[in-house]
C-alpha cells in the first residue's frame, strides 16, 4: 500500500515539470529610437522636401528687425555690385587695333571693374521655423525657405516664409530577452 501512494505521488509530480532543464523561452523586444535625419531633408505643413533639389525653396538674406509670437519679423535685402570703369592701355600694334585678328594681345579701351558691394534694403517678411537660434535687433543672417501665403503684422500684411521643422526618423532595434 505504501508504494501505491508513493508511485501515485511521483506519477502526480512529474506532469508539474519539477524536473525540467530547459531555459525559458526567448521574447522579442523592439526599440524605437528617433534620430535627426539629414538637413537637407525639412517638414513643412506635413510635407517632406528635399531643400537642396526642391525649387519651391529661395535663398533670402536677412536682416532681423523683431519676434512676434515664435516667428521672426525681418527685412529681406540683396548686395548689388559696384562697378567702375578702369581704362586698360592696348598691348596690339596699330596694324592689329584696326582688325586683323591677334592670338594673345589685348586691345584696348575702357572696362567695366567690379570694385565693391552694396546693400539693397527690400520688404519686411515673416519667418516661421527660425533655425538660427537667438537673434539680436540688426543681425544678418541667411537662410533657405519656403513661401507659404500672408502674415498680419502691425497692420500690414506680410510675406510668410517657413524654414522648416526638422525631419525625424524611427530606428527600429530588435533585442531579445529572457521570457517569465
Amino acid at each position: 500500500m505504501k508504494s501505491t501512494y508513493l508511485f501515485t505521488f511521483f506519477l502526480l509530480l512529474a506532469p508539474a515539470g519539477f524536473a525540467q532543464t530547459n531555459p525559458p523561452p526567448e521574447r522579442a523586444t523592439y526599440i524605437t529610437n528617433w534620430v535627426a535625419a539629414s538637413a537637407d531633408f525639412r517638414r513643412v505643413g506635413g510635407q517632406l522636401y528635399n531643400i537642396k533639389r526642391s525649387q519651391l525653396w529661395k535663398d533670402l538674406n536677412l536682416k532681423f528687425v523683431r519676434m512676434e509670437s515664435n516667428t521672426v519679423i525681418a527685412r529681406q535685402f540683396t548686395m548689388e555690385p559696384i562697378y567702375e570703369s578702369h581704362y586698360r592701355p592696348s598691348t596690339l600694334s596699330s596694324q592689329q587695333q584696326r582688325g586683323a585678328y591677334s592670338p594673345g594681345g589685348q586691345g584696348g579701351g575702357y572696362r567695366q571693374v567690379e570694385v565693391g558691394q552694396r546693400k539693397i534694403m527690400g520688404e519686411l517678411l515673416a519667418l516661421k521655423n527660425n533655425r538660427h537660434g537667438i537673434l539680436t535687433t540688426g543681425q544678418e543672417f541667411e537662410t533657405r525657405a519656403i513661401r507659404l501665403g500672408t502674415y498680419p503684422a502691425d497692420g500690414e500684411t506680410l510675406e510668410y516664409w517657413d524654414n522648416g521643422e526638422t525631419n525625424w526618423a524611427p530606428v527600429v532595434t530588435l533585442t531579445k530577452t529572457a521570457g517569465k
